[in-house]
């Protein structure tokens, strides 16, 4: 491979890491809208308040308009038994099991996302963001605390504490 094509896939990955975390940074957003208008990861969960009508609204979003007929027609199965070449029997999704799938994905990130917002809130005041350089100085520390640990020296192939050291100083240089 040339490193022209190398350098393309490096720049290919590098902007749906960019576009990544820019959606990360969006579903936090909305995420914190939700927990603001008390809407709480309960209300959205099983036996929820308004989990039917997050769902619809959801379906509405992540399926195609074909995708959302077959979804909302309630008289189809989601999962149906087969018989496999082997006599076992399995259960497997059928196509309105499928879609439903996707929309429950899609739900459940919105609740872990607000379950972050709630954990981050709890520590930092509520409505506070993190900046990236914050986000950044974070993951930093988690790495030197990792250099604290004991079984440390089995992990790395250099010596944990000079490592520790200059990554200390590393963290208050750009702090």
């Amino acid at each position: 491979m040339t490193n022209s094509k190398l350098f393309n896939m490096f720049e290919a990955a590098a902007t749906a890491s960019k576009n990544a975390a820019k959606a990360q940074e969006t579903l936090l957003d909305r995420a914190a809208d939700l927990l603001k208008t008390d809407v709480s990861i309960a209300d959205i969960s099983r036996d929820g308040r308004f989990l039917a009508m997050f769902q619809e609204a959801t379906a509405k979003v992540v399926l195609t308009a074909k995708e959302l007929v077959v979804y909302a027609d309630t008289s189809l199965a989601t999962s149906q038994r087969v018989k496999t070449d082997d006599g076992k029997v399995k259960q497997i999704k059928t196509e309105r099991g499928r879609y439903e799938a996707r929309v429950n994905a899609a739900i459940k990130r919105v609740r872990e996302a607000m379950k972050a917002v709630a954990n981050d809130g709890a520590t930092r005041g509520a409505g506070a963001k993190r900046t990236p350089t914050e986000v950044f100085i974070a993951e930093i520390e988690n790495r030197i605390a990792a250099f604290a640990k004991p079984d440390a020296s089995d992990r790395f192939d250099f010596d944990p504490v000079v490592a520790r050291g200059h990554l200390v100083a590393l963290i208050k240089a750009i702090s």
